[in-house]
């Protein structure tokens, strides 16, 4: 079975404001995830120290 082509060209079509709001709300979307990902990797180092006492 072929493989479902990637969405990105249809988005291209989008008119630019849209394509802007768009790229915006992902840049937010991947800093909260960047966030999220620091408090997990701080939480599991915590754990980690508190393991070693």
């Amino acid at each position: 079975m072929p493989k479902k082509q990637p969405v990105a060209p249809r988005r291209s079509k989008l008119k630019l404001p849209a394509a802007a709001i768009k790229a915006k709300s992902v840049k937010e979307k991947k800093d909260m995830d960047l966030m999220r990902l620091g408090v997990k990797m701080c939480a599991m180092r915590m754990m980690t120290m508190e393991r070693r006492k």
